[in-house]
């Protein structure tokens, strides 16, 4: 791909995160290229570039790693909660 073409977005973003670039495409970014690289004989890395073509300061971003750690524990500890609160209710039923 021609470096011309990347001339219309004001920002580029790279990542090797499927999930960080789908995030990305829901913010309004644009999917430029999927980049595979070898790094091993049958070991490949894939990157997503997206470029953000709208004004600077309307920019979006997805979720950064952290975000995402911290958002899927946060689900995971309220979904142990809900379950311990099930198994002391059917408990107290037998009592």
């Amino acid at each position: 791909m021609d470096e011309s073409y990347y001339s219309g977005f004001v920002r580029l973003y790279e990542t090797d995160s499927s999930v960080e670039a789908n995030e990305y495409l829901e913010c309004e970014w644009v999917l430029l290229n999927v980049v595979k690289t070898q790094v091993a004989e049958e070991s490949w890395n894939t990157y997503y570039v997206l470029g953000w073509n709208k004004k600077v300061e309307d920019i979006k971003r997805g979720r950064s790693w952290k975000e995402r750690l911290d958002s899927d524990a946060e689900d995971y500890l309220k979904e142990i909660s809900n379950e311990n609160d099930k198994s002391n209710n059917n408990l107290s039923e037998l009592f």
